[in-house]
């Protein structure tokens, strides 16, 4: 099953706690942040010349990790000591919205230690769904609270495991699903 950043935070919205005080960030980057400042912090990355001034724009850094070399931009190779393979900044009007971090399952754990070390406890969930093949699968969910953002890391308990972590504005998922829903309407008059 695969999960997109904002169909786990819109499953885990119900969830009212207190907000952490202090802004969340990954790798000293922070929702709300333009292009250009991300680009400040990845070197290399150029956001700024691949996003769009209006609506949604995603800006993409891939690694390779299984048997290949590696190639580095920034500090995008890695999360708490782990190997990450993908990170995606997505923007909104030339705002980062959301940051979403695809992790292999053996980096999962190290890495949810190192987010509670810095946030603290976090909220947890197990969910149960079915993959291609009807089979069960079994999703972790933890989730640290912001004002206005949450920290979410998950991991599909699968044969060859493999995790995320998102850190997502609450306004980034309303534009996000207003924008899917226009075009759910604009693909239904195809029909």
């Amino acid at each position: 099953m695969k999960l997109s950043g904002v169909m786990v935070a819109a499953a885990l919205s119900s969830i009212v706690v207190a907000a952490h005080s202090q802004p969340l960030e990954l790798k000293g980057i922070q929702l709300g942040m333009t292009p250009d400042q991300v680009d400040e912090k990845a070197p290399g990355l150029n956001c700024a010349q691949r996003t769009t001034p209006i609506g949604i724009a995603d800006c993409h850094y891939l690694q390779r990790w299984e048997g290949g070399s590696t190639s580095s931009i920034g500090e995008l190779t890695h999360l708490a000591d782990q190997l990450t393979s993908t990170w995606t900044f997505s923007f909104i009007d030339q705002r980062l919205g959301q940051i979403r971090i695809r992790i292999p399952g053996d980096s999962f754990e190290p890495i949810e230690r190192a987010l509670e070390a810095k946030y603290g406890k976090p909220l947890g969930d197990i969910k149960i769904g079915r993959n291609f093949f009807n089979a069960p699968i079994q999703t972790r969910f933890y989730v640290w609270p912001g004002k206005g953002e949450q920290l979410i890391a998950f991991i599909e308990d699968a044969p060859q495991p493999t995790g995320a972590v998102v850190l997502i504005a609450d306004s980034y998922i309303k534009a996000k699903q207003a924008a899917d829903a226009a075009d759910d309407k604009r693909r239904a008059k195809g029909l």
